[in-house]
């Protein structure tokens, strides 16, 4: 059996839609457990519906007294799962119909603990393709060490073996929130387990609106920059790939924040070209970005 795992905060509004996909799926020994972060909306009505309409299957739902993140929310869900397998879904998030036959078919073909397919981003009031999320030729031939500069696995995505996630589950911390995929992904690299990557099949990942976590991209990069200190110790990781991934998202960091004129966006440029001297393209991004702000204080 594969257990489901639907973290929810405030999922009212694409709860139903995600549902109907589970519904549809080709393979059909699983359970749903649905786990709602703190928030009160109608989602437990929502997935009574869906109890109704699907006896055969265990839907299970419950709600954290006070909300404490995605990581908690998922980690619940896996305490209360009873499958062999763990597929985890976004409340937002969209399967094709033959999604966990093809990613259990893959895992057990290629003997992989953990099995992940690309995505799909797409917007969510027109519904046109905005482009794919997942790794390049080049993401897969380096693996693992192309997982440190870039998390292109994403949750919705994911099916794991429930034995992997018995000692290792989701860090809670704050710190990590909104990357506490990406660091599941590097312990679990570090433990040496098996990956493999489904090329023919893709989920629907929701883009622009309110509630999607990639929307405050300062939080983000700030939070995998803490993911990455964390793993500066991580033996799967080579000393380059290291410093070109923090110098990296250092980057990132400081164009979030020069968008909105902030001058400490200057002393991210700066610690990114620390982490890679070698590369002038850094160094460049710091005289641009001054002189940047300079004319907008000026005007």
């Amino acid at each position: 059996m594969i257990s489901i795992v639907i973290p929810c905060f405030r999922a009212e509004k694409f709860l139903a839609q995600t549902l109907e996909t589970v519904e549809e799926q080709t393979y059909q020994d699983w359970e749903l457990i649905v786990v709602e972060d703190g928030s009160q909306d109608s989602t437990e009505s929502i997935v009574d519906k869906f109890r109704l309409k699907n006896p055969q299957h265990r839907i299970h739902y419950s709600r954290l007294e006070k909300t404490q993140g995605p990581s908690a929310a998922r980690n619940a869900g896996i305490k209360n799962s009873k499958g062999a397998w763990v597929a985890f879904l976004d409340s937002d998030d969209l399967w094709c119909p033959t999604h966990l036959e093809t990613l259990l078919l893959e895992a057990k073909k290629r003997q992989a603990d953990l099995c992940f397919c690309s995505v799909d981003f797409f917007d969510s009031e027109s519904g046109s393709l905005l482009g794919v999320w997942g790794p390049t030729e080049d993401d897969l031939t380096q693996f693992p060490e192309t997982l440190f500069l870039r998390n292109y696995i994403s949750p919705s995505g994911v099916l794991v073996n429930k034995a992997v996630l018995e000692e290792t589950v989701f860090d809670e911390s704050a710190e990590v929130q909104s990357c506490e995929d990406h660091e599941l992904w590097m312990r679990l690299v570090r433990q040496g387990i098996s990956f493999a990557w489904v090329s023919d099949l893709k989920v629907k990942y929701r883009k622009n609106h309110s509630g999607a976590a990639t929307s405050n991209r300062e939080k983000m990069f700030r939070a995998d920059l803490a993911v990455m200190y964390r793993h500066l110790g991580n033996p799967a990781f080579g000393f380059a790939t290291k410093c070109t991934g923090i110098s990296q998202n250092y980057a990132y960091l400081a164009e979030a924040l020069l968008e909105k004129r902030q001058w400490k966006a200057l002393s991210f440029y700066l610690r990114s070209w620390c982490f890679n001297p070698w590369r002038l393209r850094q160094l460049r991004r710091l005289i641009k970005a001054l002189g940047t702000l300079t004319l907008r204080l000026a005007d």
